[in-house]
């Protein structure tokens, strides 16, 4: 049973059985014990979109409202299958959709933790952590200030982590 359900914006357009590619994500993960074993083995990765939305000046773009609309239904399907214990909203869209606001400030919700139902689709409150979007094109974790808020964010995902619980 998967565990931890990470969820983006959009699946990206190579491997998806590694949607964050070659991201920091991993690296991130390895630097408090959880190897690609566990990974493999308790992680899930979902998005709000199911198809990959393009590019735009050498980023990918973000899926539209009306976009993000169309596949609630699948997104809803996909998160009650995988039923997690903790959910991890990654980059401020999923964020914005998770938390149920129109507007966030990630230096102001990373190293946060919520006891909500995500998406107000599971009809159950669980543990969310957000996490920062670990793109090369993102600059949020590599500033000074953010560092403690994104060791604090790890750490709460390493102390609710649990591969041992019965399902």
């Amino acid at each position: 049973m998967k565990r931890v359900y990470f969820i983006g914006q959009a699946p990206p357009r190579t491997d998806p059985s590694r949607p964050f590619g070659r991201s920091k994500l991993y690296g991130w993960l390895e630097s408090i014990g959880i190897g690609l074993d566990l990974v493999d083995s308790y992680f899930s990765f979902g998005a709000l979109v199911g198809h990959f939305p393009g590019s735009k000046n050498g980023s990918h773009k973000l899926p539209t409202p009306a976009e993000i609309k169309d596949y609630l239904p699948e997104f809803k399907e996909k998160l009650l299958e995988v039923n997690p214990d903790i959910v991890i909203p990654v980059g401020k869209l999923s964020i914005c959709y998770c938390l149920g606001r129109e507007q966030i400030k990630l230096e102001e919700e990373i190293g946060k933790i919520y006891q909500i139902d995500p998406y107000a689709m599971l009809g159950r409150k669980i543990t969310v952590i957000p996490f920062p979007h670990p793109s090369g094109a993102s600059s949020w974790y590599y500033k000074e200030a953010n560092k403690p808020k994104l060791a604090k964010a790890l750490q709460l995902l390493k102390t609710g982590f649990n591969p041992q619980k019965s399902g």
